[in-house]
């Protein structure tokens, strides 16, 4: 059985529809919604409080898919999603939801409204939103510990959004969602880090993500400690793959892609690798390397002489433990380290001047992070 809401401008219906306040107004019959494997509410913009109270969450066992979505502008005055108030923390509910789909609902509060009933979302694969500004968090710390399932995380022009998990406790416990195979975080202005304590503070190696696939970063400004996710193993990270994103895309929110709306796919910017050190060094005779994904860097040493940047090598930080790369060019003339005050002082930008000739290659290299700005390292012009 599927139920589908919708009050698209050329429906016949749309007068009866686009008044929408509640889905359920007084008691259901016995048995009703018990089959329900489809709900896709869009552009209900009247529907107000909660879409799904306790009394409708009881009977959607069988829900498999949830699709909610309004017009950008259409002010939609939806506070949550799920309502638990009424229930047992005890009690199993949606324990078969796959799939949830949240797009526009400017004035999104938080996704449920209670605490969260025992094991909730325990079968939840795929989670996506767009464009839930007053959305401060996604989950509690308590149903981020029960994301067994989950494989793709997409959350994209929440401005207000200022952390992914969030814990109501000062003890806090690591996460480990051993399934998370895509993360896609877009347009997030507030974000300052994937897990935050009940003062709001970013908390680092908390976070594991062992089947991690692809990760894709893009305006989130205040994201500047990149040390938010764990792999715990050494696998290889595809980051901000625009291709393979621009499928899910299509996926999740059933229309073609279409770069010139959506800017960040395909952008010079988000092809950055945020999460790797990648440089070039000579057009000729520089050779491009990928150190992986880490937490953070420790600290830098580079050798340069009064022409270029001959050589960079970078410590990172694994799971608590450092990490030295190869050096990349060759160790020729002046060293110089640059320490970093791990786990406190991370680099936040860097910004260098290429050096043109008949060799050409980086002529210097300056660091800045969240305490100080390094000096001038390398050839000054």
């Amino acid at each position: 059985m599927k139920l589908c809401l919708r009050a698209w401008k050329s429906c016949i219906w749309k007068k009866s529809i686009s008044w929408l306040e509640e889905l359920c107004v007084g008691e259901l019959p016995r048995g009703s919604l018990c089959k329900l494997k489809l709900l896709n509410v869009r552009n209900c913009q009247n529907l107000h409080g909660v879409l799904l109270p306790a009394k409708l969450l009881q009977r959607l066992q069988n829900l498999e898919s949830l699709h909610c979505e309004c017009m950008e502008d259409a002010g939609v005055l939806l506070e949550y999603v799920f309502g638990y108030e009424g229930l047992e923390p005890e009690q199993m509910v949606l324990t078969k939801l796959r799939e949830i789909t949240l797009c526009y609902l400017v004035n999104l509060i938080s996704i449920w409204n209670g605490p969260a009933p025992y094991q909730v979302f325990r079968n939840l694969k795929s989670l996506a939103l767009r464009g839930c500004h007053k959305l401060k968090s996604v989950f509690p710390s308590s149903v981020a510990e029960c994301l067994g399932q989950l494989e793709l995380l997409w959350v994209e022009e929440c401005s207000g959004l200022e952390t992914v998990i969030e814990s109501w406790e000062t003890d806090i416990n690591e996460v480990v969602i051993p399934q998370l195979k895509d993360i896609y975080l877009s347009s997030l202005l507030q974000l300052t880090g994937i897990y935050s304590d009940i003062r709001g503070i970013p908390i680092i190696h908390k976070v594991f993500c062992p089947s991690l696939e692809h990760l894709y970063v893009y305006g989130c400004p205040k994201l500047s400690n990149l040390a938010v996710f764990d792999l715990r193993r050494g696998n290889q990270v595809q980051a901000n793959d625009d291709r393979h994103f621009a499928i899910i895309f299509e996926r999740l929110f059933h229309r073609q892609f279409n770069p010139e709306k959506i800017p960040q796919f395909f952008s010079k910017k988000s092809s950055d690798d945020f999460f790797s050190s990648r440089a070039y060094g000579s057009d000729k005779e520089g050779v491009k390397f990928d150190d992986g994904i880490y937490s953070t860097v420790r600290q830098l040493v580079l050798h340069y002489n009064n022409r270029w940047v001959n050589c960079i090598q970078i410590e990172y930080d694994r799971n608590g433990f450092p990490h030295r790369s190869d050096k990349h060019g060759h160790p020729n003339g002046e060293k110089t380290t640059v320490m970093l005050d791990y786990p406190d002082e991370f680099i936040t930008s860097v910004c260098g001047t290429y050096a043109a000739g008949p060799r050409s290659g980086i002529g210097s290299l300056t660091f800045q992070s969240n305490k100080k700005l390094t000096d001038h390292l390398g050839v000054r012009f």
